[in-house]
């Protein structure tokens, strides 16, 4: 895959495929992929948890930019010799800082320690995507590093000072003490001592590995499209079966691969169902009972049973319906409404009814929305027409569509309107 879009496509099919077997979940969340990236001269980066389809493509460009940052990065420091320093204990040269990083930290007795990145200037606070998008940099990966293997709460480094409280005067002080020249810049951890130790000896092995390459790493997708590390990716030596997992050896005999979702899509648009529709029903919860409806229901249109099964929760919303009341109408409900609509016992004018009505009552009563007998029907009419002498016929249709709606088919009752009017 080269293009972000493409990894889009490819995590869809493959989405698609499992759903295609009817033996996974639905919904966000149920299946989860892993999306790795490279580019030249980066490294390989697992992303972890990419559940969101619409995020990976946003997901690979931000990576594929950070990889872009950290090897221009790493150009930059080998000319200019940069160097990784030792951390040094600077408590008592930030000791009347006023900072609330600082102060929450050494009231508590905690440290903190502070290291010289030589060469370091600028390039720390660099950003790796455009203005205006999440902030990727190499401060905000000396952080995470600290993050994960200490705890701490991040990393402070001079390219954002002054800042948080840390004013020019403490930067001039730390410039100091670390002997650090126009290049150079310097990082800080504050956390009890132990925890400090720890984030500030990841957070130079980072630096460490600044200077160098792209680290190859398992990262976590954040909900913005950028990433946390996680931990570094294991090596080749990680690469074996699972020891306490026996084998199994599959029996494939007489085993019949389901269609794919995309093929069913195929089908029922050739079925008379538009492009839109076809998907939109092979993609939810009412696909098996589609295909029962259809099956058993052939003299109802395909399109008009998966038009009405897309369609009816939002028509019963517009009755006062709540959306969970119409998400509780079960399967035998809906198949006995077909049923009847299929028998001629109900118009299609009146299945949204008296579903909403079932739905309220927890009784589903076609009695209720029965259609009229011909003769019924044929007396109702001949009333409109006498009570209406004269009317243009359009006009005496939308008269007789208002009263008897979901009493009839309008084709029937245009039909026995013609006959009458002649």
């Amino acid at each position: 895959m080269k293009t972000p879009e493409e990894v889009k496509e490819v995590a869809e099919y493959l989405g698609m495929v499992l759903r295609s077997t009817g033996k996974v979940k639905r919904g966000l969340g149920t299946i989860r992929q892993d999306v790795n990236v490279s580019i030249r001269e980066g490294a390989r980066v697992e992303i972890k948890g990419a559940q969101e389809l619409r995020l990976i493509p946003k997901l690979v460009e931000y990576e594929a930019l950070r990889q872009k940052g950290l090897v221009e990065v790493a150009a930059e420091l080998r000319n200019r010799n940069a160097s990784v320093g030792k951390a040094v204990d600077a408590t008592k040269v930030l000791e009347n800082c006023a900072s609330e990083v600082i102060l929450s930290v050494t009231v508590k007795g905690g440290a903190v320690l502070a290291a010289k990145l030589s060469g370091f200037k600028e390039l720390i606070g660099r950003h790796f995507l455009p203005e205006g998008q999440p902030v990727v940099r190499l401060g905000k990966e000396l952080s995470g590093y600290a993050r994960a293997y200490a705890g701490v709460g991040g990393v402070v480094h001079s390219d954002e000072l002054p800042n948080y409280g840390i004013t020019a005067a403490d930067v001039d002080k730390v410039n100091r003490f670390l002997g650090c020249g126009d290049n150079d810049a310097f990082i800080i951890v504050a956390a009890s001592r132990e925890s400090a130790e720890k984030g500030i000896k990841a957070a130079l092995e980072m630096a460490k590995q600044a200077m160098k390459c792209v680290p190859s790493e398992v990262r976590k997708a954040n909900d913005d499209g950028t990433t946390t590390f996680l931990r570094p990716m294991p090596g080749s030596a990680r690469m074996y079966p699972e020891t306490d997992v026996p084998l199994v050896a599959p029996q494939l005999e007489g085993i019949t691969l389901p269609r794919l979702l995309i093929e069913k899509t195929a089908d029922y648009q050739k079925l008379g169902l538009s492009p839109d529709l076809a998907k939109s029903i092979v993609r939810s919860d009412y696909a098996e009972l589609f295909e029962e409806l259809i099956g058993k229901f052939q003299t109802l249109n395909p399109a008009y049973i998966a038009d009405t099964l897309m369609s009816f929760a939002k028509e019963m919303a517009i009755l006062g319906v709540s959306a969970e009341a119409a998400a509780a109408v079960s399967d035998d409900s809906l198949k006995q409404v077909f049923a009847a609509v299929n028998s001629g016992k109900l118009a299609k004018e009146s299945v949204v009814a008296a579903i909403s009505s079932a739905a309220k009552s927890g009784k589903l009563e076609l009695g209720k929305y029965a259609l009229m007998s011909d003769a019924e029907l044929e007396k109702e009419l001949k009333a409109i027409v006498a009570a209406n002498k004269g009317m243009p016929f359009n006009a005496l249709i939308g008269k007789a569509m208002e009263k008897l709606r979901g009493k009839a088919s309008g084709q029937k009752i245009v039909e026995k309107l013609k006959t009458l009017t002649k």
